[in-house]
């Protein structure tokens, strides 16, 4: 997870992260999915995960980011990360 906030450089610190070839990004740089209440669902956590594609050719050993800076401005969206 790569949360800060808005205006504070996760664009910049995304883009050179996803520069390291074991680094892989979802499908869109803000997903926002625990920080949306009509797509946030723990039982589903599927879906949250559907948002990350490993490419073809990519190493078994890739981590893939999320970087939604609006995470940070509620404690509910921490805490739904958390668990």
């Amino acid at each position: 997870m790569l949360i800060g906030v808005q205006k504070g450089g996760t664009t910049a610190l995304f883009d050179m992260l996803m520069r390291h070839p074991l680094l892989q990004g979802g499908i869109r740089k803000e997903l926002h999915y625990f920080s949306n209440d009509r797509e946030y669902r723990p039982e589903s956590i599927h879906r949250y995960h559907a948002n990350f594609v490993l490419p073809m050719f990519s190493r078994s050993n890739t981590c893939f980011i999320d970087a939604t800076p609006r995470y940070s401005v509620s404690p509910l969206y921490l805490k739904r990360i958390h668990a």
